[in-house]
């Protein structure tokens, strides 16, 4: 079923200081002029919760299973309550993230809930959730990504069966030195892949020319090319195919996070949006 048009939407969210989920959950919407609007999530439990729940202003404070009914034009009784809670309880470890200022228009839990909202997804499986939290992080600025990018690219080249000395040399732009019965085995594991992006990567990373750039560079440029105001002129003359060849092929060969959950998902979701506009 196509989502309903939504008539409001959610501009800021707010928990109350010690939530933590577990006990009787409210939401308290304040309407704003332009029609959106402000929540702010609590929770009471034991006689609290009962007296909170028989004196509310029912007009602007919910529980949290009717807030999410009338958010999603559907009936209180038909909503999931134990996943809509751990959803909700998701979205709070969200506001906690802790992320650099960003152009977004909302932080992250606010793009959260509202596509969550739109979707009728509020008490759907926490996947969808989880997912959402994740492919909302923003990417990551400037200098940052070469954190990220070094280790990971570091651990591919291993596993294209590159010892600690080898891939050294491919770092830093000495790829052509490496034994050549090498190059043939890591070469046949990206070409297994059958995706002449990932080739063209790879010849990228091991063959040695006067105007390479290393991968450092490479990394700042696809960095700076991802923000609003990213050009194909911040490459520099690096060919925006070569870029997007070797964006593909650090995302096509990724094996995951060594440390910080967060950062490698901000990580993942550069290489995706540079793939997307170059």
């Amino acid at each position: 079923m196509t989502p309903t048009a939504q008539t409001s939407k959610i501009a800021d969210l707010k928990f109350e200081a010690g939530f933590t989920g577990n006990e009787k959950i409210f939401v308290k919407v304040e309407k704003t002029s332009n029609g959106s609007e402000k929540l702010v999530i609590y929770e009471k439990s034991g006689i609290a919760a009962f007296f909170t729940d028989i004196f509310r202003n029912r007009r602007n404070t919910f529980t949290l299973r009717e807030w999410a009914a009338n958010a999603q034009d559907r009936l209180p009784q038909g909503l999931n309550k134990e996943r809509l809670t751990q959803n909700i309880k998701q979205i709070k470890e969200a506001t906690e993230m802790t992320l650099p200022p960003t152009n977004e228009e909302a932080p992250l839990a606010v793009k959260v809930i509202n596509q969550l909202v739109a979707g009728k997804n509020l008490d759907s499986d926490q996947t969808i959730c989880s997912d959402k939290i994740k492919n909302a992080l923003p990417p990551l600025m400037g200098g940052e990504i070469n954190k990220q990018l070094k280790p990971s690219l570091e651990a591919i080249l291993r596993s294209l069966g590159l010892n600690d000395n080898e891939v050294g040399l491919v770092m830093t732009g000495k790829g052509a030195e490496v034994d050549t019965k090498k190059i043939a085995a890591a070469r046949s594991i990206v070409k297994a892949k059958n995706d002449a992006n990932l080739e063209h990567a790879f010849n990228q990373l091991i063959q040695q020319t006067s105007n390479s750039r290393s991968i450092a560079v490479k990394a700042l440029y696809l960095a700076d090319f991802v923000q609003p105001n990213g050009h194909v002129g911040n490459l520099l003359g690096w060919d925006s195919s070569d870029a997007k060849s070797l964006a593909k092929f650090l995302l096509a060969f990724d094996t995951g996070p060594k440390v910080d959950l967060v950062q490698h998902q901000r990580y993942i979701n550069t290489l995706q949006l540079a793939i997307q506009k170059l």
